[in-house]
């Protein structure tokens, strides 16, 4: 008898208690039992868009979809907009990083991405300057001389190097007389990145005058 006044006291007490809540608009606080949390890592359900870089460029997360495990056995999915914390994040890629290590938000889990970045060949990028000019005062019918050009050019590692006339082999006009018309020479720049990178030259080409002696 005295167990069941108690069991009937207590539910009156829980009873109020929630009435309490309810009539104050909020709610009872959840038991722990209740609290649904990320417990491991289940699985990347779509990698990322991009996977393949070239060294210098920086990890683009879009399009990563991971799966997780949750405290009540069941899953849950994020996806690429959800992540804020992974390494190397808006660091130019090395050759020697294989993968990424993404966290899932708001707890100490983590996961990998493989990627693979591959060596940039090193090779002309742009052109910094013309640091010599070749002759470029011409008469009509004069062909172009590249003999003295030398040209600084930014390499893909971020060096320069002089590029000089002798490793030329392409340019506009080459072995053809010029006419008054012509206005510069673009000249290929050898093994650039870009194969259509070039070097424009200015040049003067003036009329040729023919003087004739008149008879006396």
């Amino acid at each position: 008898m005295k167990g069941k006044v108690i069991c009937t006291v207590m539910s009156m007490i829980l009873a109020v208690s929630i009435f309490a809540f309810a009539a104050c608009g909020e709610t009872p606080p959840p038991d722990d039992d209740d609290i649904i949390t990320v417990v491991s890592f289940n699985s990347i359900v779509t990698p990322p868009d991009k996977t393949e870089y070239k060294e210098g460029e920086t990890f683009n997360i879009s399009g990563l979809v991971a799966s997780v495990n949750l405290s009540n056995n069941k899953t849950r999915k994020y996806y690429s907009t959800e992540f804020k914390e992974w390494t190397h994040k808006d660091e130019p890629l090395t050759v020697d990083v294989t993968e990424i290590t993404v966290k899932v938000p708001d707890t100490d889990i983590t996961f990998d991405v493989d990627i693979t970045v591959s060596e940039v060949p090193l090779a002309p990028l742009s052109v910094k300057e013309i640091k010599t000019y070749p002759q470029t005062t011409y008469l009509e019918q004069d062909v172009f001389d590249i003999s003295g050009l030398v040209v600084t050019v930014n390499m893909t590692d971020g060096t320069t190097q002089d590029i000089t006339s002798d490793m030329f082999t392409d340019w506009t006009h080459k072995d053809e007389p010029l006419t008054t018309d012509v206005k510069y020479i673009r000249a290929l720049i050898p093994g650039a990145a870009d194969p259509t990178l070039f070097v424009e030259i200015p040049i003067t080409v003036s009329e040729r005058i023919i003087r004739v002696k008149e008879a006396t």
